[in-house]
């Protein structure tokens, strides 16, 4: 099916946060900035900051712009421009392509085989909180996105576990080392090997699931997994998306 496309003016809105991707996928730089007014041929956008990645921003340069809402992923290429008269934290968006959606989810779901060890938290929490000692269990996922993971256990987990990950083998650089996540869903496959689906809780989460005493036991590192985080997950979720399209993996 062919992706669905929309003009730019018609979609993009005052202060959207907008991620910048220049270079080839697997090389690209990545950079955020807001925009602060729309006009009928361009973008005004805030100064771009750097996230991650090799290639760097320069004036009169091609970007691939994307972008996320609660319904989707989309995706639209300009040319970034300095402003006239030049300001110092302003920049432009001309040239402006068509909007493409990208995904229907608002988080991209790639298959990808990581090595992940978890840790069943127990409640009420009444001392610390380690990934070290008893009732660990190594795993591997099956499929990831900025969202959340798909896990397969040999040891059963239930729907509305809260669990401990540590990521810090996953090698993606904006998934934080140690994330805490709640189970929701589980079944067996053929194997009899539990499949369970974890959402990865924000910062702002947890005291939705935990006490303030219970959150003060977690590691400190488990509590930093902010949506700017999970922003620029998202973006290098696409990136590989991009990376594994380009090798003929999806």
């Amino acid at each position: 099916m062919p992706a669905k496309t929309t003009k730019t003016n018609n979609v993009i809105k005052i202060w959207e946060k907008l991620h910048l991707a220049i270079g080839e996928p697997g090389k690209e730089g990545v950079y955020s900035c807001r925009v602060s007014d729309i006009k009928a041929d361009k973008l005004i956008i805030s100064n771009p900051a750097f996230q991650y990645g090799d290639s760097l921003l320069a004036n009169n340069r091609v970007v691939q712009v994307r972008f996320t809402r609660a319904d989707a992923a989309y995706s639209f290429k300009a040319t970034l421009q300095e402003a006239k008269p030049k300001a110092p934290d302003t920049m432009l968006l001309v040239n402006l392509g068509k909007v493409e959606r990208l995904q229907r989810r608002r988080f991209v779901r790639l298959d990808m085989v990581l090595p992940i060890t978890y840790k069943i938290i127990v409640k009420p929490i009444d001392e610390p909180v380690s990934l070290n000692g008893e009732g660990l269990h190594k795993v591997r996922s099956l499929n990831v996105s900025a969202g959340g993971v798909l896990l397969q256990s040999m040891s059963q987990i239930k729907v509305n576990n809260l669990l401990l990950l540590d990521c810090s083998k996953c090698g993606l650089a904006n998934l934080p080392s140690v994330v805490v996540a709640i189970c929701r869903y589980v079944r067996q496959d053929e194997k009899k090997h539990w499949l369970a689906g974890l959402e990865f809780l924000l910062k702002d989460d947890l005291p939705k699931h935990l006490g303030k005493a219970e959150r003060a036991n977690l590691p400190h590192n488990s509590q930093g997994f902010e949506s700017r985080l999970q922003n620029a997950l998202v973006t290098e979720l696409f990136t590989e998306q991009l990376i594994m399209r380009q090798k003929g993996i999806l």
